[in-house]
């Protein structure tokens, strides 16, 4: 299999947009097929062999892409925060109702 840094480059910023629209519309399922799809991809490119210029390349994308993932892990876990201070908030309300009926 012969290597196209540009077409991986591509292929990369295409999974990226698409991760991207995962957590916009909060679609998590496909999110997980996404994130799936990717670590295929990447295990297939990875397993090539290369020369050292090509290799030094996608050592630079793999950093690219785990910086972005360190991101996305930032806005997951912003993410988790506040639906559980909804859920707090949730059962602090119903804590309240049967308070209130039972008064």
């Amino acid at each position: 299999m012969l290597v196209n840094i540009e077409a991986i480059s591509q292929r990369i910023r295409i999974f990226s947009a698409e991760i991207a629209a995962c957590f916009d519309n909060s679609d998590w399922e496909n999110l997980a097929m996404v994130l799936s799809g990717r670590q295929t991809y990447l295990e297939e490119i990875l397993a090539c062999p290369v020369d050292a210029e090509t290799r030094q390349a996608l050592a630079n994308l793999v950093e690219l892409i785990l910086a972005q993932d360190a991101e996305s892990l930032k806005e997951i876990q912003a993410q988790k925060k506040k639906l559980l201070e909804l859920h707090l908030m949730l059962e602090n309300g119903q804590r309240a109702v049967k308070a209130y009926r039972a008064g």
